[in-house]
């Protein structure tokens, strides 16, 4: 079993990797686990980077799903948002059939993974369905097990 570590940080990607697997569906072998990085690869930007918690969530259109949650603010006013072609990937992987057979996770040697779990808490791909939620796996920081070498939170991640 493959792991996909999937860095997409605007929409021109998703297009791009939607006109693909279009063209060739049948032929296609979809990995069964498809992992996310969080900072500087799903969102911005990198939780070592905020000076202060992100607690306050921000409205706003979640590309053509709807009203919901699009950032998160920390108290000195930075907000994490999603990468467009990030919230694009998750939102085609949760609704075309082509995925139903695949899991999405999250790996990521953050410096400050209480903030990533605020983040994974309030974040929605569509409104009313948060990261937590979409995340059926996670590793998350670089504390007991975990370090920076991305492999020890691939070992943490079962299908």
């Amino acid at each position: 079993i493959g792991f996909v570590l999937v860095r997409l940080r605007d929409a021109f990607y998703v297009k791009k990797m939607s006109l693909n697997i279009e063209k060739s569906r049948a032929q296609l072998r979809l990995p069964l686990l498809v992992v996310f990085d969080l900072d500087s690869c799903l969102w911005t930007p990198e939780m070592f980077e905020l000076r202060g918690s992100p607690t306050e969530p921000v409205k706003g259109e979640l590309l053509q799903a709807g009203e919901g949650i699009v950032g998160v603010k920390c108290e000195s006013g930075q907000t994490v948002k999603l990468f467009p072609g990030a919230l694009a990937a998750l939102q085609e992987m949760l609704t075309d059939p082509a995925w139903k057979n695949s899991k999405i996770a999250a790996a990521s040697s953050s410096l400050v993974p209480k903030y990533s779990y605020q983040c994974l808490e309030l974040l929605e791909v569509f409104p009313g369905k948060t990261l937590k939620e979409v995340f059926e796996f996670h590793a998350i920081g670089r504390q007991g097990e975990l370090s920076s070498d991305k492999r020890t939170h691939f070992n943490k991640l079962h299908l």
